[in-house]
């Protein structure tokens, strides 16, 4: 009788410890979650402003938010994934944003709109991208804790 209580009492504590972990990593997978889509939401803003100032054709807004969307590219919070494509997407994403501030300090609304329609086609096909990397790899997909910013894909999902 004293065995089977010791071990349903072990029984019970494994259960607590694995039941505590997991609401440990939903809590930080939410929180994550949270930090990437407020990010994202900036890049929205940035990119909704853009539209704003070539509809309106003015310049000096359309550098400003074009090169606070420049920024962000650079950030930590940007790297969603540790895949080769997903560099490469960023790297045209950035070129084609940094061709849009360019073409808006030239005063040149046909350039900025040009710019503009690109970067929405490599924003799209970026979050197409990515939602496929996540679903085909999310055994592969982990939570990444550098101290201050834990977000999803750190993990090595090469095809």
């Amino acid at each position: 009788m004293k065995k089977v209580n010791r071990v349903l009492i072990i029984g019970l504590a494994i259960t607590g410890l694995y039941a505590s972990l997991w609401i440990a990593w939903a809590e930080d997978k939410s929180e994550s979650v949270h930090r990437e889509k407020t990010f994202m939401r900036a890049k929205l803003i940035h990119t909704q402003q853009v539209l704003e100032g070539l509809l309106t054709e003015d310049f000096d807004e359309i550098v400003k938010h074009s090169q606070k969307m420049s920024l962000l590219t650079r950030a930590l919070a940007w790297q969603m994934l540790e895949a080769a494509e997903y560099s490469q997407r960023s790297a045209e994403f950035r070129r084609s944003v940094d061709q849009l501030t360019e073409a808006a300090k030239k005063k040149n609304l046909d350039g900025v709109s040009l710019a503009y329609i690109d970067i929405t086609i490599k924003c799209v096909e970026c979050h197409k991208y990515v939602r496929k990397m996540r679903h085909t790899h999310l055994d592969r997909l982990k939570i990444f804790d550098s101290g201050h910013d834990s977000r999803l894909a750190r993990a090595d999902v090469r095809q």
